[in-house]
């Protein structure tokens, strides 16, 4: 959907901080997943996790977005986009107890025929990522999302410098 959120998927207790981070992670999802225009949507994926690592309460929202998302989404890029943020997380932030049977039995709903070879790929692979990640416990930032966050902020950076030449 394009549509933005009134208020917070999950119960956040009525903090009003926490329920505005909430707000922004999800216009960020829908840019990573080019559901809303953002000059540069590949940046989003570092904000999203170092958010999470920061703000570990709002890690189970973040999920129920992603899967908000990709429910009933018709857009073929979009829900690929979706589902490579959906392994991205799974590799690098848990959910929280709370969310993770539910969470895992969306995921490997999507192992079914119904679903291109493409998601089911996705699938797949955030499910090996979600086990590994809840195995290790707490965020663990890999030489990957290392990498990962050096280059799209040099990206980022080099297309502004770039922008404001022009």
């Amino acid at each position: 959907t394009k549509d933005m959120l009134p208020k917070s998927i999950t119960k956040l207790n009525e903090d009003a901080a926490n329920i505005a981070q909430a707000l922004q992670c999800f216009k960020s999802v829908q840019g990573f997943m080019g559901d809303r225009f953002i000059s540069f949507p590949d940046a989003l994926v570092s904000e999203l996790v170092d958010k999470m690592l920061t703000l570990p309460q709002l890690r189970n929202e973040l999920y129920v977005q992603i899967m908000k998302q990709l429910e009933g989404n018709t857009q073929v890029e979009s829900t690929k986009r979706g589902w490579m943020l959906m392994s991205l997380m799974a590799e690098f932030i848990p959910p929280q107890q709370s969310l993770l049977f539910f969470l895992l039995h969306f995921i490997h709903e999507r192992f079914s025929d119904e679903y291109p070879a493409e998601i089911q790929g996705y699938a797949k692979y955030a499910i090996k990522q979600l086990e590994n990640t809840v195995r290790r416990g707490e965020p663990v930032i890999t030489l990957t999302y290392i990498f990962t966050h050096i280059i799209t902020q040099h990206l980022t950076a080099s297309r502004v410098t770039f922008c404001s030449i022009t």
